[in-house]
């Protein structure tokens, strides 16, 4: 712990005033920058179309918070996928909320993808690294989503008050 130390100067007496300055640390980071997550065609239910695929422990996000309880937030950066075709489709507009997200450390409850926050841990604070490992679940349809590459940016916010 660093201090900061503060010389008062008052007529002829002199008083020390020694005062710690707490630098917080407040860090984020994480195992990848990118997560596939393909579908086979022996996912994809005959008779309805439907197909989910689940990611276990698909990231790692590695958090330090040596000045407070800290805030976990999660959210997706558009309302939907971005769209490639494989075959000269139209872009379907899948919708953010087809992908789910949980720390099954904190709670197995899965959060829908939406472009507003939504916590999805907190913890107090630690002289050492937290880390939370993530899972995530894809749902898709083939009569809704055609062949082709999906993308969608996710957004990770670690807030301290």
């Amino acid at each position: 712990m660093k201090y900061l130390t503060r010389l008062a100067l008052s007529g002829a007496c002199f008083s020390l005033l020694t005062v710690p300055c707490v630098f917080a640390t407040l860090t984020l980071t994480t195992s990848t920058g990118s997560i596939a997550i393909p579908f086979l065609a022996t996912d994809y239910n005959a008779s309805t179309g439907a197909a989910q695929v689940i990611k276990i422990s698909a990231q790692t996000l590695t958090i330090l918070s040596t000045s407070n309880t800290w805030t976990l937030n999660v959210r997706a950066l558009s309302s939907t996928f971005s769209f490639a075709p494989s075959l000269g489709d139209s872009n379907p507009n899948k919708p953010a909320a087809d992908l789910v997200v949980r720390a099954p450390v904190t709670s197995s409850t899965w959060l829908v993808r939406s472009t507003t926050n939504q916590v999805l841990s907190t913890a107090p604070k630690s002289a050492s690294n937290q880390t939370r490992v993530l899972d995530y679940r894809l749902n898709s349809n083939l009569s809704t989503n055609p062949p082709g590459s999906y993308t969608l940016s996710v957004v990770y916010t670690l807030t301290s008050p």
